[in-house]
């Protein structure tokens, strides 16, 4: 893979190679706009990259992922336009990216970040040049959703779901090689779902077996009551600085993380963040536990029940039923707690 001006780090190009062996010459002045340049700063896990809850193998950014992304669209598709609307789609990421969702109090959907996204790119004036220049439409690029192989519904396989899973498993779950990632992206091409449309699937059973059981790895450890107390925790650190001042909601679509990060070190909330951040163990239990900080929300489910061939996996094979199955019928300890006094505001 060509060496850009992007700087990106080696471990990160070793994987992004295995989509794209280049990043198309007509993608790199699209890389260089300045709200591309901002995702550098936005972590891809949400926060997770800051407590020991975690042990990610290095930072991956939201200009990391959506780069995969495009490079994924522009393999099975080879159309500029989609290509770049998959690269565009995150745009609107606000600093720890879905931990603004529950902020917001969306923890199931996990799309109130997403609403200003189009807005970002009608007034993105470098990316306006770059489309009049290759005679591209606004309309073309500004929403990735009107394209299937960029994005479609749960529990259907896309780049972006494809991308997202390939990396949390590499980077956050870490039960997930690159050798496997190589294997699994090998088998996958273009097939025809239910209702007629393109849809990445698996060309054999056995990788989309490989593939799947690491979709339910990734799934189970968004569902944890490690990443649920992780994520509530840093938002409720957000609200009540947002409530004092110290930040606007503004700051989230306009800061990195790194920025966002020192005005909490020089807030009152700076205790509490290091808490967070030295974070080993979350407890579950059955009841509210009073006198400690205590969740109990439901999440968004992340699955996929990919095509193989003209079937879906949960048909074809049992043990994929099953792990599937796990993730949509998931019961876990209502409550999930630590030995920190509970100061939200709902209590």
């Amino acid at each position: 893979m060509k060496q850009l001006t992007t700087n990106i780090d080696t471990p990160i190009l070793t994987y992004l190679s295995i989509f794209e062996e280049a990043i198309p010459e007509f993608l790199h002045d699209y890389l260089e706009i300045k709200e591309m340049k901002r995702l550098k700063g936005i972590g891809l896990f949400c926060g997770c990259d800051y407590t020991k809850l975690f042990n990610c193998r290095f930072f991956y950014s939201r200009f990391d992922h959506s780069l995969g992304v495009a490079l994924i669209i522009w393999h099975f598709t080879h159309d500029k336009k989609q290509t770049i609307a998959g690269l565009l789609h995150d745009v609107s990421s606000p600093v720890f990216s879905h931990v603004v969702d529950f902020l917001n109090n969306d923890h199931l959907t996990q799309e109130s970040t997403e609403k200003s996204n189009q807005e970002i790119l009608a007034n993105a004036q470098e990316l306006l040049v770059l489309l009049k220049r290759d005679q591209i439409l606004l309309e073309d690029v500004i929403d990735y959703k009107k394209y299937p192989v960029a994005d479609n519904e749960k529990p259907q396989l896309s780049a972006d779901r494809l991308e997202y899973m390939l990396s949390s498993g590499y980077i956050l779950g870490r039960h997930l090689t690159l050798e496997e990632i190589k294997t699994i992206y090998q088998d996958l091409t273009l097939l025809t779902d239910e209702q007629g449309q393109s849809e990445i699937g698996f060309q054999t059973l056995k990788t989309a077996e490989l593939f799947t059981h690491n979709a339910c790895l990734v799934a189970k450890i968004y569902l944890s009551n490690e990443d649920k107390l992780a994520l509530q925790l840093l938002a409720d650190i957000m609200k009540r600085m947002m409530q004092e001042h110290y930040v606007t909601m503004e700051d989230f679509y306009q800061l990195t993380e790194a920025e966002m990060i020192n005005i909490i070190e020089n807030s009152p909330y700076q205790p509490i963040y290091h808490c967070f951040q030295e974070l080993t163990k979350v407890k579950g239990s059955d009841k509210e536990m009073i006198g400690k900080y205590c969740v109990n929300i439901d999440v968004k489910k992340r699955y996929v029940d990919p095509l193989v061939n003209n079937q879906r996996i949960s048909q074809i094979s049992t043990k994929a039923k099953q792990w599937i199955d796990e993730i949509c019928f998931e019961q876990r300890t209502p409550y999930a707690y630590i030995d920190l006094e509970d100061f939200r505001d709902d209590h």
